[in-house]
């Protein structure tokens, strides 16, 4: 029977998390000493329930796949099926930071400001989010403990999420 093997293209990130699309490319050769040569590469993502002609690469984007894939050679010997598993999450996690107090009516707090930041990634999953709150005390205006701006008037924090596949977003 054929022989197939494939090819993963992409940028793996941290915990086996690609972080781009990914391609997937699977090749077959039929290795007999009176070869017929390969007939048909087919793809499954049903667990081999059904099967789909494989007519070049295919690409994935964000998600969890299981793909499994085999040859029929022209003699029609069918190879085992294999399998291959793959995780995408191409996007950073959202972070969020809320301030209190709210400014007066002016624009202008009177008191110290906490900002306090939130996160979430769907797709690896949130691995950490430092700091979570942070407290500006300084008079004047545009502060800036960091380079990243929260609200119309006053640039506050800055705050750094990182997902699970290594995947970072300053705010």
């Amino acid at each position: 029977p054929p022989i197939s093997d494939h090819i993963l293209a992409g940028t793996l990130g941290g915990n086996n998390w690609y972080t781009t699309d990914v391609t997937l490319t699977i090749n077959s050769f039929d290795p007999g000493i009176e070869p017929s040569g390969i007939r048909l590469i087919e793809h499954s993502f049903d667990g081999g329930v059904t099967w789909i002609e494989n007519t070049g690469p295919l690409v994935f984007d964000d998600g969890i796949y299981t793909v499994h894939y085999r040859a029929t050679d022209f003699a029609d010997n069918v190879e085992q099926p294999k399998m291959v598993s793959f995780k995408v999450d191409t996007t950073p996690p959202a972070i969020l930071g809320e301030r209190t107090p709210l400014p007066n009516a002016s624009g202008w707090n009177t008191t110290p400001v906490t900002v306090q930041f939130t996160a979430s990634d769907t797709g690896s999953g949130l691995a950490s989010l430092n700091p979570t709150n942070v407290v500006v005390s300084a008079e004047g205006a545009n502060q800036a403990v960091a380079a990243a701006r929260l609200g119309a008037e006053v640039t506050f924090i800055s705050a750094l999420g990182d997902d699970e596949e290594g995947k970072i977003l300053r705010q």
